[in-house]
Protein backbone atom coordinates (compact mmCIF):
# COMPACT_ATOMS: atom_id res chain seq x y z
CA UNK A 1 0.00 0.00 0.00
CA UNK A 2 1.52 3.69 -1.01
CA UNK A 3 2.16 5.49 1.60
CA UNK A 4 -0.71 8.50 1.91
CA UNK A 5 0.14 12.00 3.24
CA UNK A 6 -1.43 15.12 4.59
CA UNK A 7 -0.05 17.97 5.42
CA UNK A 8 -1.22 21.57 6.70
CA UNK A 9 0.97 24.93 6.13
CA UNK A 10 0.98 28.57 5.32
CA UNK A 11 3.71 28.68 2.63
CA UNK A 12 5.81 26.44 -0.04
CA UNK A 13 10.88 24.52 -0.94
CA UNK A 14 13.06 21.68 -1.61
CA UNK A 15 15.93 20.57 0.77
CA UNK A 16 18.58 18.72 0.48
CA UNK A 17 18.49 15.85 2.97
CA UNK A 18 18.72 12.20 1.56
CA UNK A 19 14.91 11.33 1.63
CA UNK A 20 13.94 9.03 4.90
CA UNK A 21 10.81 7.36 4.06
CA UNK A 22 8.42 6.90 7.22
CA UNK A 23 6.88 3.50 8.53
CA UNK A 24 3.19 5.27 7.99
CA UNK A 25 0.33 3.61 6.04
CA UNK A 26 -2.17 6.47 6.47
CA UNK A 27 -2.29 9.68 4.93
CA UNK A 28 -0.67 12.77 6.00
CA UNK A 29 -1.21 16.16 4.90
CA UNK A 30 0.76 19.47 4.93
CA UNK A 31 -1.55 22.92 4.87
CA UNK A 32 0.71 26.11 3.56
CA UNK A 33 -0.43 29.97 3.75
CA UNK A 34 -0.43 31.69 0.34
CA UNK A 35 -1.63 35.19 1.36
CA UNK A 36 1.37 37.69 0.60
CA UNK A 37 1.66 39.83 4.08
CA UNK A 38 0.95 43.82 3.66
CA UNK A 39 4.97 44.52 3.86
CA UNK A 40 7.56 42.12 4.51
CA UNK A 41 8.69 44.08 7.73
CA UNK A 42 5.30 43.31 8.88
CA UNK A 43 6.09 39.72 8.03
CA UNK A 44 8.87 39.59 10.06
CA UNK A 45 7.48 41.01 12.84
CA UNK A 46 4.49 38.90 12.98
CA UNK A 47 4.72 35.79 11.04
CA UNK A 48 7.15 35.86 8.78
CA UNK A 49 6.85 35.75 4.92
CA UNK A 50 4.86 33.54 3.60
CA UNK A 51 6.87 32.32 0.99
CA UNK A 52 8.65 30.77 3.85
CA UNK A 53 5.80 28.51 4.99
CA UNK A 54 5.32 27.22 1.73
CA UNK A 55 9.54 26.52 1.08
CA UNK A 56 9.17 25.20 4.54
CA UNK A 57 6.32 22.70 3.67
CA UNK A 58 8.52 21.62 0.45
CA UNK A 59 11.47 20.71 2.60
CA UNK A 60 9.54 18.73 5.06
CA UNK A 61 8.01 16.59 1.73
CA UNK A 62 10.70 15.94 0.22
CA UNK A 63 12.72 15.13 3.52
CA UNK A 64 9.54 12.53 4.28
CA UNK A 65 8.83 11.24 0.95
CA UNK A 66 5.59 13.20 0.75
CA UNK A 67 4.21 13.17 -2.74
CA UNK A 68 3.57 16.46 -4.12
CA UNK A 69 -0.29 16.29 -4.31
CA UNK A 70 -0.58 16.19 -0.17
CA UNK A 71 0.16 20.19 -0.14
CA UNK A 72 -3.20 22.01 0.75
CA UNK A 73 -2.85 25.25 0.50
CA UNK A 74 -5.05 28.18 2.20
CA UNK A 75 -5.09 31.68 2.39
CA UNK A 76 -5.72 33.34 5.93
CA UNK A 77 -4.59 36.21 7.77
CA UNK A 78 -0.53 37.15 8.90
CA UNK A 79 -1.00 36.67 12.51
CA UNK A 80 -0.65 34.18 15.62
CA UNK A 81 -4.30 34.55 16.03
CA UNK A 82 -7.57 34.27 14.05
CA UNK A 83 -11.14 35.01 14.29
CA UNK A 84 -13.58 32.04 14.63
CA UNK A 85 -14.93 32.93 11.72
CA UNK A 86 -12.15 33.32 9.84
CA UNK A 87 -11.00 30.17 10.93
CA UNK A 88 -13.92 28.34 10.12
CA UNK A 89 -14.72 30.17 6.35
CA UNK A 90 -10.53 29.98 5.77
CA UNK A 91 -8.90 26.86 7.13
CA UNK A 92 -11.53 24.45 8.16
CA UNK A 93 -13.83 24.31 5.09
CA UNK A 94 -11.11 24.87 2.80
CA UNK A 95 -9.08 22.13 4.43
CA UNK A 96 -12.17 19.85 4.32
CA UNK A 97 -13.57 20.70 0.83
CA UNK A 98 -10.16 19.97 -0.28
CA UNK A 99 -10.03 16.56 1.68
CA UNK A 100 -12.99 15.46 -0.42
CA UNK A 101 -11.69 16.64 -3.25
CA UNK A 102 -8.45 14.78 -2.86
CA UNK A 103 -10.57 11.71 -2.08
CA UNK A 104 -9.06 11.31 1.21
CA UNK A 105 -12.30 12.05 3.20
CA UNK A 106 -16.29 10.88 1.94
CA UNK A 107 -18.98 13.38 3.81
CA UNK A 108 -22.15 13.43 3.18
CA UNK A 109 -24.51 17.05 3.92
CA UNK A 110 -26.31 17.49 7.21
CA UNK A 111 -29.85 18.48 7.21
CA UNK A 112 -29.08 22.74 8.03
CA UNK A 113 -31.75 22.72 9.98
CA UNK A 114 -29.78 19.97 12.47
CA UNK A 115 -26.39 22.02 12.14
CA UNK A 116 -25.41 24.57 14.53
CA UNK A 117 -24.06 27.94 13.09
CA UNK A 118 -20.33 26.86 13.70
CA UNK A 119 -20.60 23.34 12.88
CA UNK A 120 -19.14 22.74 9.72
CA UNK A 121 -22.29 20.60 8.02
CA UNK A 122 -20.77 17.47 6.94
CA UNK A 123 -20.64 14.24 8.23
CA UNK A 124 -17.92 11.94 7.68
CA UNK A 125 -18.16 8.48 6.22
CA UNK A 126 -15.15 7.52 5.18
CA UNK A 127 -11.25 8.99 6.52
CA UNK A 128 -8.20 8.42 5.36
CA UNK A 129 -6.25 10.82 7.32
CA UNK A 130 -4.10 10.18 10.25
CA UNK A 131 -1.68 13.01 10.39
CA UNK A 132 -1.78 16.88 9.63
CA UNK A 133 0.90 18.83 9.99
CA UNK A 134 0.58 23.01 10.08
CA UNK A 135 2.84 24.76 8.57
CA UNK A 136 4.89 27.66 10.12
CA UNK A 137 2.49 30.85 9.16
CA UNK A 138 -0.42 29.18 9.96
CA UNK A 139 -2.23 30.47 13.11
CA UNK A 140 -1.87 29.23 15.97
CA UNK A 141 -4.98 30.27 17.91
CA UNK A 142 -8.85 30.43 17.35
CA UNK A 143 -9.74 33.89 19.00
CA UNK A 144 -12.77 33.52 21.30
CA UNK A 145 -16.59 34.88 20.17
CA UNK A 146 -16.69 37.74 22.91
CA UNK A 147 -14.27 40.59 23.10
CA UNK A 148 -11.22 39.80 24.98
CA UNK A 149 -12.30 41.57 27.73
CA UNK A 150 -15.80 40.08 28.17
CA UNK A 151 -13.57 36.74 28.11
CA UNK A 152 -11.68 37.61 31.07
CA UNK A 153 -14.80 39.20 33.33
CA UNK A 154 -16.56 36.46 32.01
CA UNK A 155 -13.21 33.84 33.01
CA UNK A 156 -13.04 35.93 37.03
CA UNK A 157 -17.19 35.96 37.33
CA UNK A 158 -18.44 32.84 35.69
CA UNK A 159 -16.19 29.51 34.67
CA UNK A 160 -13.10 29.83 33.52
CA UNK A 161 -13.84 26.50 31.83
CA UNK A 162 -16.50 28.12 29.45
CA UNK A 163 -13.95 29.87 27.31
CA UNK A 164 -14.52 29.19 23.51
CA UNK A 165 -10.87 30.23 22.62
CA UNK A 166 -8.38 27.11 21.49
CA UNK A 167 -5.36 26.27 19.51
CA UNK A 168 -5.54 25.54 15.77
CA UNK A 169 -3.79 22.32 16.26
CA UNK A 170 -6.58 20.79 18.90
CA UNK A 171 -9.44 22.62 16.87
CA UNK A 172 -8.27 21.26 13.58
CA UNK A 173 -8.04 18.01 14.96
CA UNK A 174 -11.95 17.79 15.47
CA UNK A 175 -12.47 18.66 11.83
CA UNK A 176 -14.29 15.36 11.12
CA UNK A 177 -16.77 15.17 14.00
CA UNK A 178 -20.29 16.56 12.62
CA UNK A 179 -20.90 18.79 16.09
CA UNK A 180 -18.61 19.53 18.52
CA UNK A 181 -19.41 22.45 21.50
CA UNK A 182 -17.30 25.40 21.57
CA UNK A 183 -17.41 26.00 25.05
CA UNK A 184 -14.60 24.73 27.61
CA UNK A 185 -12.21 21.35 26.55
CA UNK A 186 -13.77 18.22 24.88
CA UNK A 187 -12.88 15.24 25.85
CA UNK A 188 -9.98 13.19 24.07
CA UNK A 189 -11.30 9.38 22.94
CA UNK A 190 -7.35 9.20 22.35
CA UNK A 191 -6.54 9.77 26.10
CA UNK A 192 -3.77 6.58 27.32
CA UNK A 193 -4.44 5.18 23.80
CA UNK A 194 -3.12 5.16 20.46
CA UNK A 195 -5.18 5.25 17.35
CA UNK A 196 -4.67 2.18 16.56
CA UNK A 197 -5.86 0.05 19.87
CA UNK A 198 -10.09 1.78 19.53
CA UNK A 199 -12.77 1.15 17.00
CA UNK A 200 -14.29 4.83 15.54
CA UNK A 201 -16.53 5.97 13.11
CA UNK A 202 -15.46 8.12 10.57
CA UNK A 203 -17.38 10.75 12.20
CA UNK A 204 -15.50 10.32 15.51
CA UNK A 205 -12.18 10.15 13.99
CA UNK A 206 -9.76 12.72 15.53
CA UNK A 207 -7.13 14.16 13.54
CA UNK A 208 -3.42 13.84 14.82
CA UNK A 209 -2.08 17.52 14.31
CA UNK A 210 1.05 19.14 14.67
CA UNK A 211 2.96 22.12 13.61
CA UNK A 212 6.43 22.61 12.13
CA UNK A 213 6.90 26.26 13.18
CA UNK A 214 9.13 28.47 15.99
CA UNK A 215 10.36 31.80 15.55
CA UNK A 216 11.73 31.90 12.09
CA UNK A 217 12.27 29.34 9.10
CA UNK A 218 15.56 29.03 9.93
CA UNK A 219 14.41 27.13 13.05
CA UNK A 220 11.75 24.96 11.60
CA UNK A 221 13.79 23.82 8.68
CA UNK A 222 16.58 22.86 11.32
CA UNK A 223 13.69 21.03 13.09
CA UNK A 224 12.81 19.34 10.29
CA UNK A 225 16.26 18.18 9.22
CA UNK A 226 17.15 17.52 12.61
CA UNK A 227 14.33 14.97 13.27
CA UNK A 228 14.89 13.27 10.03
CA UNK A 229 18.22 12.80 11.04
CA UNK A 230 18.42 11.19 14.61
CA UNK A 231 15.89 8.60 13.45
CA UNK A 232 18.90 6.82 11.83
CA UNK A 233 20.23 6.07 14.97
CA UNK A 234 18.30 7.28 17.85
CA UNK A 235 18.23 9.88 20.25
CA UNK A 236 21.41 10.66 22.07
CA UNK A 237 22.53 12.61 24.68
CA UNK A 238 21.37 13.35 28.65
CA UNK A 239 17.91 13.67 30.14
CA UNK A 240 16.93 16.25 32.75
CA UNK A 241 14.08 16.31 34.79
CA UNK A 242 13.29 19.64 36.88
CA UNK A 243 10.19 19.01 39.84
CA UNK A 244 9.17 21.57 42.36
CA UNK A 245 9.02 18.94 45.18
CA UNK A 246 5.33 20.70 45.86
CA UNK A 247 3.06 19.44 48.76
CA UNK A 248 0.10 21.66 47.03
CA UNK A 249 -2.59 19.30 46.10
CA UNK A 250 -3.05 21.08 42.89
CA UNK A 251 0.29 20.86 41.50
CA UNK A 252 1.38 17.35 43.02
CA UNK A 253 0.52 15.67 40.16
CA UNK A 254 2.68 17.50 38.24
CA UNK A 255 5.73 16.08 40.03
CA UNK A 256 4.24 12.91 39.74
CA UNK A 257 4.59 13.31 35.74
CA UNK A 258 7.69 14.21 35.64
CA UNK A 259 8.80 11.59 38.23
CA UNK A 260 6.86 9.09 36.10
CA UNK A 261 8.41 10.12 33.41
CA UNK A 262 11.72 10.41 34.81
CA UNK A 263 11.65 6.53 35.14
CA UNK A 264 10.62 5.73 31.91
CA UNK A 265 13.43 7.68 30.73
CA UNK A 266 15.72 5.86 33.02
CA UNK A 267 14.06 2.17 31.69
CA UNK A 268 14.74 3.01 28.30
CA UNK A 269 18.81 3.19 29.16
CA UNK A 270 19.14 7.00 29.29
CA UNK A 271 21.54 8.90 31.43
CA UNK A 272 18.93 10.67 33.92
CA UNK A 273 19.71 13.90 36.11
CA UNK A 274 16.67 14.71 38.67
CA UNK A 275 16.49 18.40 40.47
CA UNK A 276 14.16 18.44 43.04
CA UNK A 277 14.98 21.65 44.52
CA UNK A 278 12.39 24.31 43.99
CA UNK A 279 12.18 27.02 41.20
CA UNK A 280 13.96 26.31 37.91
CA UNK A 281 17.07 24.58 37.50
CA UNK A 282 19.74 27.05 38.40
CA UNK A 283 22.14 28.65 36.03
CA UNK A 284 25.06 26.95 37.81
CA UNK A 285 23.94 23.52 36.76
CA UNK A 286 26.32 22.09 34.05
CA UNK A 287 23.57 21.37 32.18
CA UNK A 288 24.96 19.77 28.57
CA UNK A 289 24.32 17.75 25.68
CA UNK A 290 20.58 17.52 26.98
CA UNK A 291 18.73 15.62 24.59
CA UNK A 292 15.48 15.72 26.69
CA UNK A 293 14.37 17.88 28.78
CA UNK A 294 11.11 18.34 31.26
CA UNK A 295 10.07 20.54 34.23
CA UNK A 296 8.35 23.74 35.47
CA UNK A 297 7.31 26.28 36.83
CA UNK A 298 7.77 30.01 35.13
CA UNK A 299 6.69 32.10 33.04
CA UNK A 300 9.99 33.02 30.91
CA UNK A 301 12.93 30.96 30.26
CA UNK A 302 16.15 31.30 32.74
CA UNK A 303 18.07 29.03 34.09
CA UNK A 304 21.01 26.99 32.52
CA UNK A 305 19.07 27.66 29.08
CA UNK A 306 20.46 31.40 29.02
CA UNK A 307 23.99 30.92 28.49
CA UNK A 308 25.47 31.30 24.96
CA UNK A 309 26.85 28.62 25.47
CA UNK A 310 23.57 26.37 25.74
CA UNK A 311 22.58 23.84 22.95
CA UNK A 312 20.01 21.13 23.10
CA UNK A 313 21.56 17.75 21.02
CA UNK A 314 19.93 17.52 17.53
CA UNK A 315 16.53 16.18 17.67
CA UNK A 316 15.89 16.78 21.41
CA UNK A 317 12.31 16.88 22.95
CA UNK A 318 11.57 19.78 25.84
CA UNK A 319 8.84 20.58 27.24
CA UNK A 320 7.92 23.04 30.54
CA UNK A 321 4.99 22.85 31.86
CA UNK A 322 3.34 27.22 32.53
CA UNK A 323 -0.11 28.14 31.86
CA UNK A 324 1.58 30.97 29.10
CA UNK A 325 3.99 28.72 27.69
CA UNK A 326 3.66 29.00 24.40
CA UNK A 327 1.62 32.24 24.21
CA UNK A 328 3.71 33.03 20.80
CA UNK A 329 6.32 30.98 19.07
CA UNK A 330 7.85 33.50 17.69
CA UNK A 331 9.92 34.99 20.64
CA UNK A 332 13.62 33.43 21.04
CA UNK A 333 13.76 34.97 24.46
CA UNK A 334 9.88 35.26 26.01
CA UNK A 335 7.95 32.08 27.33
CA UNK A 336 9.42 28.79 26.70
CA UNK A 337 8.46 27.46 23.68
CA UNK A 338 9.84 29.76 21.07
CA UNK A 339 13.09 30.15 22.89
CA UNK A 340 13.31 26.17 23.42
CA UNK A 341 12.95 25.41 19.73
CA UNK A 342 15.61 28.86 19.22
CA UNK A 343 17.93 26.77 21.10
CA UNK A 344 18.13 23.56 19.44
CA UNK A 345 15.00 21.43 20.58
CA UNK A 346 13.09 19.87 17.35
CA UNK A 347 10.11 19.20 19.62
CA UNK A 348 7.65 21.16 22.18
CA UNK A 349 4.51 21.47 23.52
CA UNK A 350 2.86 24.16 25.17
CA UNK A 351 -0.05 26.34 26.88
CA UNK A 352 -1.42 29.02 24.52
CA UNK A 353 -3.55 30.27 27.70
CA UNK A 354 -4.11 28.89 30.82
CA UNK A 355 -5.03 25.38 30.35
CA UNK A 356 -5.14 23.96 33.78
CA UNK A 357 -2.90 21.14 34.83
CA UNK A 358 -5.62 18.67 34.33
CA UNK A 359 -5.87 19.55 30.69
CA UNK A 360 -2.23 19.77 30.27
CA UNK A 361 -0.20 16.71 28.78
CA UNK A 362 0.44 13.85 30.92
CA UNK A 363 4.28 13.63 30.75
CA UNK A 364 4.48 10.20 32.02
CA UNK A 365 2.15 8.99 29.36
CA UNK A 366 4.06 11.31 26.98
CA UNK A 367 7.07 9.61 27.58
CA UNK A 368 5.88 5.73 28.46
CA UNK A 369 4.48 5.76 24.47
CA UNK A 370 7.46 8.17 22.59
CA UNK A 371 10.39 5.61 24.21
CA UNK A 372 8.38 2.86 22.99
CA UNK A 373 9.27 3.84 19.19
CA UNK A 374 5.80 5.62 18.27
CA UNK A 375 5.53 9.21 16.50
CA UNK A 376 5.37 12.24 18.16
CA UNK A 377 1.85 12.86 17.04
CA UNK A 378 0.80 9.29 18.08
CA UNK A 379 2.48 9.99 22.17
CA UNK A 380 1.05 13.80 21.81
CA UNK A 381 -2.60 12.72 21.38
CA UNK A 382 -2.24 10.10 24.20
CA UNK A 383 -1.59 12.06 26.83
CA UNK A 384 -4.06 14.85 26.32
CA UNK A 385 -7.31 14.26 28.22
CA UNK A 386 -8.85 17.76 26.15
CA UNK A 387 -8.93 18.57 22.39
CA UNK A 388 -10.33 21.72 21.37
CA UNK A 389 -8.25 23.83 24.21
CA UNK A 390 -5.34 25.63 25.10
CA UNK A 391 -2.68 22.86 23.56
CA UNK A 392 -0.15 23.44 21.10
CA UNK A 393 1.87 20.47 19.86
CA UNK A 394 5.05 21.61 17.57
CA UNK A 395 7.06 19.11 15.72
CA UNK A 396 7.35 17.15 12.82
CA UNK A 397 4.46 14.15 13.31
CA UNK A 398 6.28 11.69 12.03
CA UNK A 399 9.06 12.41 14.19
CA UNK A 400 10.09 9.07 15.97
CA UNK A 401 13.00 10.05 18.41
CA UNK A 402 13.10 5.88 19.55
CA UNK A 403 12.80 4.45 16.83
CA UNK A 404 15.77 2.88 16.96
CA UNK A 405 15.36 0.60 19.96
CA UNK A 406 17.75 0.33 22.81
CA UNK A 407 17.47 -3.67 22.50
CA UNK A 408 18.69 -2.93 18.46
CA UNK A 409 21.73 -0.91 19.90
CA UNK A 410 22.85 -3.95 21.78
CA UNK A 411 22.55 -6.42 18.92
CA UNK A 412 25.07 -3.74 16.53
CA UNK A 413 27.14 -3.47 19.27
CA UNK A 414 27.20 -7.16 19.54
CA UNK A 415 28.29 -7.55 16.04
CA UNK A 416 30.54 -4.85 16.48
CA UNK A 417 29.83 -2.86 14.31
CA UNK A 418 30.00 1.28 14.35
CA UNK A 419 28.25 2.51 17.07
CA UNK A 420 28.50 6.14 18.65
CA UNK A 421 29.43 6.69 22.39
CA UNK A 422 25.97 7.54 23.33
CA UNK A 423 24.19 4.44 21.97
CA UNK A 424 27.16 2.38 23.71
CA UNK A 425 26.02 4.60 27.61
CA UNK A 426 22.50 3.31 26.92
CA UNK A 427 23.23 -0.22 26.53
CA UNK A 428 25.44 -0.21 29.22
CA UNK A 429 22.56 1.34 31.26
CA UNK A 430 20.27 -1.07 30.88
CA UNK A 431 22.56 -4.07 31.52
CA UNK A 432 23.80 -1.97 34.62
CA UNK A 433 20.09 -1.86 35.37
CA UNK A 434 19.20 -5.53 34.96
CA UNK A 435 21.74 -7.02 37.33
CA UNK A 436 24.22 -7.07 34.84
CA UNK A 437 26.52 -4.21 36.10
CA UNK A 438 30.09 -6.69 35.19
CA UNK A 439 28.83 -7.15 31.61
CA UNK A 440 28.48 -2.91 31.65
CA UNK A 441 31.29 -1.73 32.90
CA UNK A 442 33.58 -4.54 30.65
CA UNK A 443 31.53 -3.27 27.58
CA UNK A 444 32.43 0.40 28.56
CA UNK A 445 36.09 -0.24 29.70
CA UNK A 446 36.92 -1.86 26.39
CA UNK A 447 35.67 1.23 24.73
CA UNK A 448 36.87 3.88 26.79
CA UNK A 449 40.63 2.09 26.50
CA UNK A 450 40.11 1.87 22.41
CA UNK A 451 38.76 5.62 22.06
CA UNK A 452 39.43 7.63 25.21
CA UNK A 453 35.99 8.93 24.43
CA UNK A 454 34.67 11.70 27.38
CA UNK A 455 30.70 10.34 27.07
CA UNK A 456 32.10 6.38 28.01
CA UNK A 457 34.52 7.40 30.43
CA UNK A 458 32.71 9.61 32.65
CA UNK A 459 29.96 6.79 32.50
CA UNK A 460 32.48 4.38 33.50
CA UNK A 461 33.27 6.38 35.96
CA UNK A 462 29.46 6.87 37.15
CA UNK A 463 29.11 3.71 37.65
CA UNK A 464 32.57 2.99 39.43
CA UNK A 465 31.20 5.84 41.89
CA UNK A 466 27.33 4.99 42.33
CA UNK A 467 29.21 1.06 43.06
CA UNK A 468 31.37 2.46 46.10
CA UNK A 469 34.24 1.70 43.20
CA UNK A 470 36.11 5.43 44.49
CA UNK A 471 39.43 4.67 43.31
CA UNK A 472 38.43 3.55 39.98
CA UNK A 473 36.20 6.42 39.33
CA UNK A 474 38.89 9.12 40.47
CA UNK A 475 41.46 7.65 37.73
CA UNK A 476 39.03 7.58 35.10
CA UNK A 477 37.61 11.44 35.91
CA UNK A 478 41.46 12.50 36.42
CA UNK A 479 41.98 11.67 33.22
CA UNK A 480 39.32 13.39 31.54
CA UNK A 481 40.00 16.79 33.53
CA UNK A 482 43.40 16.38 31.85
CA UNK A 483 41.98 17.03 28.39
CA UNK A 484 38.98 18.86 29.50
CA UNK A 485 38.46 21.74 26.87
CA UNK A 486 34.95 22.74 28.11
CA UNK A 487 34.20 24.26 31.18
CA UNK A 488 31.03 22.60 31.78
CA UNK A 489 32.22 19.84 31.50
CA UNK A 490 34.91 20.50 33.84
CA UNK A 491 32.93 21.45 36.29
CA UNK A 492 30.64 18.55 36.62
CA UNK A 493 33.66 16.26 36.72
CA UNK A 494 35.35 18.46 39.07
CA UNK A 495 32.42 18.18 41.48
CA UNK A 496 32.42 14.40 41.21
CA UNK A 497 36.31 14.32 41.90
CA UNK A 498 35.70 16.60 44.99
CA UNK A 499 32.62 14.54 46.38
CA UNK A 500 35.01 11.45 45.89
CA UNK A 501 37.93 13.14 47.66
CA UNK A 502 35.60 14.06 50.69
CA UNK A 503 34.80 10.49 50.83
CA UNK A 504 37.99 9.25 51.19
CA UNK A 505 38.97 12.45 53.77
CA UNK A 506 41.41 13.46 51.19
CA UNK A 507 40.61 17.20 52.05
CA UNK A 508 43.90 18.70 50.75
CA UNK A 509 43.36 16.77 46.91
CA UNK A 510 39.72 18.69 46.95
CA UNK A 511 41.49 21.98 47.61
CA UNK A 512 43.74 21.51 44.82
CA UNK A 513 41.73 21.07 42.24
CA UNK A 514 39.20 23.60 43.15
CA UNK A 515 41.83 26.32 42.86
CA UNK A 516 42.91 24.54 39.34
CA UNK A 517 39.48 24.62 38.05
CA UNK A 518 38.54 27.97 39.43
CA UNK A 519 42.34 29.83 37.94
CA UNK A 520 41.46 28.19 34.36
CA UNK A 521 37.93 29.16 34.56
CA UNK A 522 37.43 31.68 36.57
CA UNK A 523 33.84 33.03 35.06
CA UNK A 524 32.26 29.97 35.30
CA UNK A 525 29.42 30.09 37.47
CA UNK A 526 28.93 25.99 37.56
CA UNK A 527 32.17 25.94 39.65
CA UNK A 528 30.27 26.80 42.66
CA UNK A 529 29.39 23.08 42.66
CA UNK A 530 32.38 22.29 44.11
CA UNK A 531 31.94 24.27 47.40
CA UNK A 532 28.29 22.52 47.20
CA UNK A 533 28.45 19.03 46.14
CA UNK A 534 27.03 16.78 48.60
CA UNK A 535 24.38 13.54 48.29
CA UNK A 536 21.50 16.16 47.97
CA UNK A 537 22.91 17.62 44.30
CA UNK A 538 24.32 14.95 43.49
CA UNK A 539 21.68 13.25 41.42
CA UNK A 540 21.77 16.45 39.07
CA UNK A 541 25.39 15.05 38.03
CA UNK A 542 25.44 11.43 38.17
CA UNK A 543 22.64 9.36 37.35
Amino acid sequence: MPVRWIILALALGWGALPPVQAQEEEAIVVVANIREPASVEVAAIVVGHPAASVDLALHYMKARQIPSNRLCRIDAPIGETITRELYESLIRDPFLAWLRDQGLIEQVRIDPANTDRHQSGWSTTRCDVKYVALMYGVPLRVGGLRPFFMERVASLLDSPMRRDSASVDTELALALYDRVPLEGPFGNPYYNRLPGWIRTTPERRVLLVTRLDGPDPEVVRRMIDDAVRTEERGLQGRAYFDTQSTRESGYIMGDYWIREAAARCDREGLDVYMDHAPGVIGPDIPMEQAAIYMGWYAEHIQGPFLRNDFAFQPGAVAYHIHSGSAKTLRSRDQHWAGPLLARGAAVVMGAIDEPYLTYTPDLSVFTDYLCSGVTFAEAAYASMTALSWQITLVGDPLYRPFRVSTAWMGVRISQQEDVSPWELVRVANRQARSGQLNVALALLRAYWRKTGDPVVGEKLGDLYTVNQLHDGALEIYREILATVDSSRTAARIGAKCIYLYRQLEQGQEAEDLSETLKERWPDEPALSLLERIDDTLLPLLID
